[in-house]
């Protein structure tokens, strides 16, 4: 989980600086902004698994649903607190960068630890 996370971060940052490039202060502030809402939450789900598996190994199928179930609901109002709070909003580079963080989670599992 850790290097899906880090791989999340990456992106994430990677994104908002072509947003940059392309877009300008805004477009990197949106892809920025829409990227960490969506590695934030996976890294305190990723945080909360290996405490939960050091912990009680038992209860790990049930926390990571009740993990997984927080973790969507914290990433959507993340997500809807940026778009209401931030006016300068460039929706496609906030779309982008979430695309590609969330593809991320996919890929990082192409790769062996």
């Amino acid at each position: 989980m850790k290097k899906i996370v880090l791989l999340q971060i990456f992106a994430t940052l990677g994104a908002a600086f072509l947003s940059f490039l392309i877009g300008g202060r805004d477009a990197a502030a949106s892809a920025f902004l829409g990227g960490f809402s969506c590695a934030i939450p996976n890294a305190v789900l990723a945080v909360n698994l290996k405490l939960c598996n050091l912990v009680k190994p038992s209860l790990s199928p049930i926390l990571l649903l009740v993990g997984e179930f927080i973790k969507i609901i914290v990433t959507v109002v993340l997500m809807y607190l940026v778009a209401v709070l931030y006016e300068g909003l460039v929706w496609p580079a906030m779309i982008a960068t979430i695309c590609v963080v969330l593809i991320c989670s996919f890929l990082g599992f192409l790769t062996r630890e």
